[in-house]
């Protein structure tokens, strides 16, 4: 997938990506850059706790054996550690992941369906997590990630279904919020409060059950899309759920600081492609313009060409290259030393900064220059360019997205902060030449 590719899919608004071929190379096309850093990301590992734990030792294994080399920031656990909620299971997996504790590896998780209820069934919100991982189990790696009691950073004192962590890498401080499968509504307006108190550091949103197998998000008013949370016993308790579109209307669309959403959970229902992998990629953008990435990956189904099936040990390597806009999104195996390569699950893409509408990654002139030409506050032209002066994709080219603009007015690019927002008067000196620049430049590509 090319980067010309993905910047039509941001300003387009929301596209899902989810092709239907994978390819397991033992090589990557797309190598470690120095000086990158990278965030690892562990779905679902539930068939590995049920008789398989070499798979997901392996994973952690590797991650603690590579956090230097790879520079790895962070790690995400998808939820569905476990199979049946059992101790047994719980014991394994807390086998595994204490392993990057050892290391000094800093970890998110969340907690999934078979995480849940009576033999992992999630018919109640029951769940042996707590038993084995403990605040202090984190604020031990140093990332400020819980506090104790009813302190911020659970939502329920002492438990961890829903948590937020901070961590900073890449010259970036960022906050992890991590939510419950199927968020009840006080979840959701804890998440609420988490991201305004923290409206200052860039957000990643961890959840088991966000995006469906195509890409798209969960959404219960639409076609019906197979593992729903409404389709399990915890629907019908105090406080409901919330899906994917729920959480992205009510939260996650009006908070500009947010730029991830990770998630895992979903398989392809029919039977002739249960097991293979899933990975789907969606940008959407916020009411304040900015760019959210929504990721789905989930292989436990997944059936290694080596054979004996759930047996593929994949995780995800999201590596940040230095120089602060592409981002690499590699699938590895650790246990058979493979790569996926298919568009699904290795490409990349670039970050675009809030306001870039031209994605040369300044927002100067040129971008105020395209929302001058393009200005219709009524929503009446069709919007079938690729550089669109509507940031907010609300189908309006208006004063919001001057605002959204201005606001964000950085004509230096990426790694540079503290330029001045234009005056007034500044910015009809912006408009005016950079109006000239840009037609100058499209008389010369017409030509």
């Amino acid at each position: 997938m090319s980067i010309a590719r993905m910047i039509v899919l941001m300003v387009v608004g929301d596209v899902a990506l989810a092709l239907s071929f994978c390819c397991a190379c033992a090589d990557t096309s797309l190598p470690y850059v120095e000086g990158s850093w990278t965030l690892v990301v562990l779905p679902d590992t539930q068939a590995y706790t049920d008789g398989r734990m070499e798979y997901f030792s392996s994973q952690t294994d590797w991650i603690s054996a590579n956090a230097d080399s790879r520079n790895v920031g962070f790690v995400l656990h998808e939820g569905d550690l476990t199979e049946h909620n059992t101790t047994e299971h719980w014991t394994s997996a807390f086998g595994a992941m204490t392993t990057l504790n050892n290391a000094g590896v800093p970890y998110a998780l969340t907690v999934g369906n078979h995480d849940l209820g009576p033999d992992g069934d999630s018919s109640t919100r029951e769940t042996l997590l707590n038993d084995y991982f403990t605040p202090s189990h984190f604020s031990a790696l140093g990332t400020e990630s819980i506090g104790t009691g009813s302190s911020p950073g659970v939502l329920v004192g002492g438990k961890l279904e829903n948590s937020f962590h901070l961590f900073s890498a890449g010259g970036e401080d960022y906050v992890v919020v991590s939510l419950e499968f199927g968020p009840r509504d006080d979840v959701v307006a804890w998440a609420d409060q988490v991201l305004d108190a923290y409206a200052d550091r860039t957000a990643i949103v961890l959840t088991h059950c966000h995006q469906y197998y195509d890409g798209t998000r969960y959404d219960i008013s639409g076609s019906y899309q197979a593992y729903s949370p409404y389709s399990f016993g915890i629907a019908g308790l105090p406080g409901g759920v919330n899906d994917g579109e729920e959480l992205w209307q009510e939260v996650l669309k009006n908070h500009d600081n947010i730029q991830f959403v990770f998630s895992g959970h979903t398989l392809n229902p029919d039977p002739d492609y249960i097991h293979d992998p899933v990975g789907g990629f969606l940008t959407s953008i916020g009411v304040g313009g900015n760019d959210v990435y929504q990721m789905v990956a989930n292989y436990q189904s997944y059936h290694h060409p080596s054979g004996g099936g759930y047996n593929s040990g994949y995780l995800r390597l999201v590596e940040f290259l230095p120089d602060g806009v592409t981002v690499q999104v590699k699938t590895y195996s650790p246990y058979h030393d493979t790569y996926l390569t298919d568009p699904d699950n290795e490409f990349t893409f670039v970050l675009r900064a809030t306001g870039d509408i031209t994605g040369d990654g300044k927002v100067d002139g040129h971008d105020l220059a395209i929302w001058q030409q393009e200005y219709d506050p009524l929503g009446v032209n069709p919007l079938n360019r690729l550089e669109t002066g509507d940031m907010n994709s609300d189908g309006r080219i208006d004063g919001t997205d001057l605002a959204i603009w201005q606001r964000n007015y950085n004509p230096l690019g990426s790694g540079f902060s503290g330029v001045g927002v234009p005056e007034p008067t500044t910015l009809v000196l912006l408009m005016t030449g950079s109006a000239a620049l840009l037609g100058s430049a499209r008389r010369r590509q017409l030509g």
